[in-house]
């Protein structure tokens, strides 16, 4: 007897989701949607907010550089 299958595949680039989607809203939808603490969205508020890093060279700081890969 002869099978006759299916097989789905579904491929999802989700590498570029935050840098899309307005941070305001997103915050906004945990808040009242799904009611995060006020402690939780301000972490994710700082997480999704642009970074800068200094650094310290044999005692001369440097200027702030923009963090480009903050997820590792």
């Amino acid at each position: 007897m002869e099978k006759h299958e299916v097989t789905t595949f579904i491929a999802v680039d989700l590498s570029a989701a935050f840098d899309t989607v307005d941070h305001v809203i997103l915050t906004d939808v945990l808040d009242k949607q799904y009611g995060l603490s006020s402690t939780s969205l301000g972490w994710i508020d700082t997480y999704l907010r642009p970074r800068h890093c200094r650094l310290i060279v044999n005692s001369a700081l440097s200027s702030a550089r923009p963090v480009e890969c903050s997820q590792g």
